[in-house]
């Protein structure tokens, strides 16, 4: 996973911790700052192709060594919209996995 602000080419690798269709969890060295618009990447399980999506971080927290931070997925343009609409089919998909072999 990556995450690179909108104004700038330096990307920064992230640890998804939580993922929803509105946002995410990320853990990483060096987080934006709050309010930040920034672009993250991340590979879907069983899917060769990244999602790449804007958000807003709404929140950080440090942690050791490391901090969190929260993300909301932003309104954009037909990329926007295509990869929001996979990260929900892939989400449906999981939820439904999960729910058959339980």
């Amino acid at each position: 996973m990556f995450v690179r602000h909108l104004s700038c080419t330096d990307c920064h690798s992230a640890k998804a911790r939580n993922l929803g269709e509105g946002g995410a969890c990320l853990v990483a060295d060096t987080p934006p700052l709050v309010g930040s618009e920034v672009y993250v990447g991340f590979l879907l399980r069983d899917d060769p192709f990244p999602v790449v999506a804007m958000a807003r971080v709404v929140w950080t927290k440090p942690e050791t060594g490391q901090g969190l931070m929260g993300l909301a997925f932003v309104e954009g343009g037909a990329g926007q919209r295509h990869a929001m609409a996979r990260l929900a089919d892939y989400l449906g998909a999981r939820r439904a996995a999960k729910a058959a072999s339980a």
